[in-house]
């Protein structure tokens, strides 16, 4: 991923599968999520993996747009953060429509994680690992060394 090519100067390792019917039928549910007014925004999450689709998320925001998350216990914090797995949306939603949404996703043999909250706060806080400000983001992304 873009993070190991960082740190190590080499791109190396396996590419990963994908199922092209699974991510098909992500995308269709994605689709009809949106066209039914359930999720409120939508990113994949490819590139750079969760760290990276939370900030552009809050930086590219229309309007005030923060995020308190937490992560879930599965792996490492640096591998949910930054791992670009297939098939993998960040969405936003009202909390009213989480529990459709949550059932969609099972009915299709998709899992829904909630991971956080979202507020009009301009700041990302991440399991005790990340805190910083939209103000500090975009100062940072200035003095990217690529």
């Amino acid at each position: 991923n873009g993070w190991h090519i960082y740190l190590h100067k080499q791109i190396m390792g396996p590419c990963p599968g994908i199922d092209l019917e699974s991510a098909r039928n992500l995308i269709l549910l994605t689709l009809s999520l949106i066209k039914e007014h359930l999720i409120k925004s939508a990113t994949d999450l490819s590139e750079g993996g969760l760290a990276v689709a939370l900030v552009e998320s809050i930086i590219r925001a229309p309007e005030p747009v923060g995020a308190e998350i937490t992560l879930p216990e599965r792996v490492r914090p640096d591998i949910e953060l930054f791992s670009e797995a297939q098939s993998r949306i960040l969405v936003s939603a009202e909390a009213e429509n989480i529990a459709r949404i949550e059932k969609e996703c099972t009915r299709l043999g998709f899992r829904a994680i909630r991971i956080g909250t979202t507020s009009s706060v301009e700041h990302l806080k991440v399991s005790g690992l990340i805190d910083i400000s939209k103000n500090a983001m975009l100062h940072s992304i200035q003095h990217l060394p690529w």
